[in-house]
């Protein structure tokens, strides 16, 4: 099973890696466009987003507090990679919001693909059969459905 998982996870968390490397860059140059500073320049990008990466490992968790982190985070990152290229036509700032998009995108695909490894999905959970210890039910004709053998008795 090692196999499937690595063919899965592995282009989603390349094309994760690549886009947050963009976006690092074009959330940086607005960083020492704007005067934040070099720390806070190299920071701020890390901020963004790591909000995404973070909330997506509290969703993965199970909580929806992840969201929190992930609304804030896709919205930061998308408006900071846009107006980071605004100087340089409308064009430009539209091609650069797509590294937000692709980091998202990848970031949550894998969160969610994680999740149902961890978990099952809810077609999986479905498709189990549901065992109870309900008392028989009585039909029209004194027929009985029970759930131990799943049919009319």
């Amino acid at each position: 099973m090692a196999r499937p998982v690595l063919l899965a996870a592995v282009p989603t968390a390349v094309v994760a890696l690549i886009a947050g490397c963009v976006s690092y860059t074009h959330v940086y140059a607005l960083a020492v466009r704007t005067q934040q500073g070099s720390v806070a320049s190299h920071l701020l990008p890390l901020s963004l987003d790591g909000l995404i990466v973070a909330g997506s490992a509290i969703l993965l968790a199970g909580s929806r507090l992840g969201w929190l982190g992930v609304a804030p985070g896709v919205v930061g990152t998308l408006f900071a990679n846009v107006v980071s290229m605004l100087p340089h036509g409308h064009l430009s700032a539209t091609v650069a919001s797509w590294p937000a998009v692709a980091f998202t995108v990848a970031s949550f695909m894998l969160e969610r693909w994680l999740r149902s490894q961890v978990g099952g999905t809810r077609d999986q959970v479905a498709a189990e059969p549901v065992h109870t210890h309900a008392p028989a039910v009585l039909n029209g004709s004194g027929a009985a459905w029970t759930s131990r053998t799943s049919g009319w008795s």
